[in-house]
């Protein structure tokens, strides 16, 4: 967090602008400044450890296009380190490997569409040929359960002759896939809610010591313990609604999670 601090711009406050500041609204003031700074900090720092070869190549193996990849926009927003050559030469190199025959075939198996616009005009009725072949094999009924496990949602590739005996089973594997997530969410849940209580009893400590020293009258340059504790305060609280709103976040996935069990059942 200091690190996060240490990017905050300069507040250039007269001495009169400051005490018409009450110390609540100041705490405030600097909290979310730094709030907003952090998050910037902390993608400008995942954008430096990005292996921007990698994931160029990455990117056009998902028969994507850099300019539609969020990741790379949220990198150039916050002035983040994109590494532009690397990444461009990346993209390159996944885009021949994708155009390879059985690339296309697995991008079928794996039940994924194919961008057929990524790839040269020839050759194309081949690879036309390996996807289909490979969407076959993924749509088979002994496949399903397998496809439902991993978590990625059924996008409707399944010609209609197969796919009646491809769901049932795509659902039951799709069920067990989000039974894992619900029990992985309640887990974190849990942990949040320790952390919570813990976080809570300090705060009450700190609100206990603010009340003593209150009343304590600060000397010439000794510090003003009552204004520490305060911002300690700010920070406690700040630290507590941030976990709550994580703890409701999964509550909400959860929900929709078990709605889709439900309808996944019916």
């Amino acid at each position: 967090m200091s690190k996060c601090k240490s990017e905050l711009p300069k507040l250039d406050y007269d001495a009169d602008r400051v005490k018409a500041l009450s110390m609540k609204a100041l705490l405030l003031l600097i909290l979310g400044l730094n709030l907003v700074s952090c998050a910037s900090y902390m993608t400008r720092k995942n954008c430096e450890a990005t292996n921007w070869y990698e994931y160029g190549k990455k990117v056009a193996l998902e028969g994507r296009r850099l300019s539609g990849d969020d990741f790379i926009q949220q990198c150039y927003k916050a002035e983040g380190d994109v590494a532009e050559s690397a990444l461009d030469t990346g993209f390159k190199a996944g885009m021949e490997m994708y155009c390879q025959p059985e690339t296309v075939y697995q991008t079928g198996r794996d039940g994924n569409f194919f961008s057929r616009d990524m790839c040269a005009p020839q050759g194309m009725s081949l690879l036309l040929k390996r996807h289909n072949e490979g969407v076959l094999a993924y749509c088979l009924k002994s496949n399903g359960f397998a496809a439902g496990t991993t978590g990625r949602a059924y996008n409707k590739i399944c010609p209609s002759t197969m796919e009646a005996a491809f769901m049932p089973e795509f659902n039951r594997g799709r069920k067990k896939f989000l039974q894992t997530e619900v029990y992985e969410n309640e887990r974190q849940i849990s942990e949040i809610e320790r952390e919570t209580s813990r976080l809570n009893s300090d705060l009450r400590i700190r609100q206990i010591q603010y009340v003593g020293y209150q009343s304590v009258k600060v000397q010439p340059g000794e510090p003003d313990r009552a204004s520490q504790i305060s911002s300690e305060i700010y920070q406690l609280q700040s630290q507590i609604r941030a976990r709550q709103n994580q703890a409701d976040n999964l509550r909400a996935t959860n929900k929709k999670i078990r709605l889709e069990m439900i309808q996944l059942d019916n």
